[in-house]
């Protein structure tokens, strides 16, 4: 058996889960663990990166290979522990947890990670890009399962790896919620013919988010979690870091399109007006990445799963306490996609108004129940705060959509339109 087997930069690149599209960096160095029964799990570092492979030795991965995915899944259930050149992998189920003899299967659609089915009960999810420290979906988790915390899936069990006074997240084992859609989809399939519907479901939506960063917001500063003092050095550092990613999305932005380069300067002017005085409350650990995506609605209501973070960010960066309502920012930034999705894709357009209206539900929903500790202390003030972090939002979007996908560049061109126009109105 070799973990170096067929593996070659030209493979790395046809991996979806693979970040260094833009590298030509060969892979390095290889530490690879027998997991036994023929399962090795390897660590490679490929152009600063190290990335998680898990194969049969026939090829460099074979996690798609159902058997390949039973043999891994059988290592959790015995909770063994093996020892390595890469270091020593600990498997482990949450306490109440017993995995029996079931069908484990790829569930085939991977992103950044990949994930497998385990029986009806679980997902296994295995972090492809592996980086020092404790995944935030692993520490999370099991936070929140300490808190009995609603609305999250069950801790099962999870896998890493220790060598010496380091450690790193492999895996993550939650229990399956049943019955579940997807929050994007259902919001495109229900927005077109129900829009009521939605609008009251944002609303419960708003409570699920606010109980979870009351949550979030428990526990000890020491332990990862608890609350931090932002004020207005956090609003500072926000406002600084908008107007440094302006100037470098303005310079992605095609020649042609110079009212563009014009509203990202401008952005970045009403980004450090708005965080003038402006106290940001007390910060705490979040999601980090929440849109309609991140979210399941089922029988009993809203899910929020993914709680690594962005996975292209520093693990570091994702660990950091930051202001509740990013989370409510980017949930928002979503709204107006699902809207635009359904414009240019659905044989019958939303009701006029629906956004501002699902907007003011979704939010109204929130500040209900929201802890006010993690919220400036004026109406104002959450309002210029909640603006800031959605030019924050609105600024990643444009970088992202002007380099992969420009037919949909308008939409958030419009956002920054409407948030500069707005904070001028103010």
């Amino acid at each position: 058996m070799s973990a170096t087997t067929g593996l070659t930069a030209g493979w790395l690149h046809e991996q979806r889960w693979f970040a260094g599209k833009a590298t030509t960096a060969e892979p390095g160095r290889t530490r690879a663990i027998d997991v036994g029964a023929g399962l090795e799990v390897a660590l490679v570092d490929v152009g600063g990166d190290c990335y998680q492979l898990v194969s049969d030795g026939e090829r460099p991965d074979s996690l798609d290979d159902p058997a390949t995915a039973q043999a891994l899944v059988a290592a959790l259930q015995e909770e063994r522990s093996v020892t390595g050149a890469a270091g020593e992998i600990r498997f482990r189920l949450a306490p109440g947890t017993s995995v029996g003899a079931v069908e484990v299967r790829p569930m085939g659609a991977e992103q950044s990670n990949s994930s497998l089915l385990v029986g009806d009960q679980w997902i296994l999810k295995v972090f492809r890009r592996v980086q020092s420290g404790t995944n935030p979906e692993l520490e999370v988790l099991r936070f929140l399962a300490e808190q009995g915390a609603p609305h999250v899936p069950p801790l099962s069990g999870w896998y890493e790896l220790h060598d010496g006074s380091d450690e790193a997240t492999l895996g993550v084992l939650q229990t399956l919620v049943p019955d579940a859609e997807d929050g994007w989809g259902w919001m495109l399939e229900h927005l077109p013919w129900r829009p009521q519907e939605t609008v009251d479901a944002l609303h419960h939506l708003g409570g699920v988010i606010a109980t979870l960063h009351r949550a979030l917001a428990g526990g000890e500063v020491e332990g990862g979690f608890g609350c931090v003092t932002g004020g207005a050095p956090a609003a500072r550092a926000i406002a600084d870091g908008i107007a440094a990613d302006a100037e470098r999305v303005a310079a992605t932005v095609p020649s042609d399109r110079p009212e563009v380069r014009a509203m990202l300067d401008e952005a970045g002017r009403t980004a450090a007006a708005a965080a003038r005085d402006l106290d940001s409350g007390q910060l705490i650990r979040v999601h980090g990445d929440l849109h309609l995506g991140q979210l399941l609605v089922g029988a009993a209501g809203w899910t929020v799963i993914d709680w690594e973070g962005e996975p292209s960010r520093p693990l570091a960066e994702r660990r950091t306490h930051q202001p509740a309502l990013r989370d409510v920012a980017g949930l928002l930034r979503s709204l107006s996609y699902a809207v635009a999705t359904v414009e240019r894709t659905a044989a019958v357009r939303p009701l006029s108004g629906w956004l501002a209206a699902a907007r003011a539900a979704f939010l109204d929903g929130y500040l209900e129940r929201a802890d006010p500790l993690l919220l400036p202390p004026s109406a104002v003030g959450v309002r210029d705060l909640l603006m800031l972090l959605e030019l924050e939002k609105l600024v990643y979007e444009v970088g992202y959509e002007a380099a992969n996908r420009p037919d949909w560049l308008d939409i958030p061109v419009a956002g920054l339109e409407a948030a500069v126009a707005g904070s001028r109105a103010a």
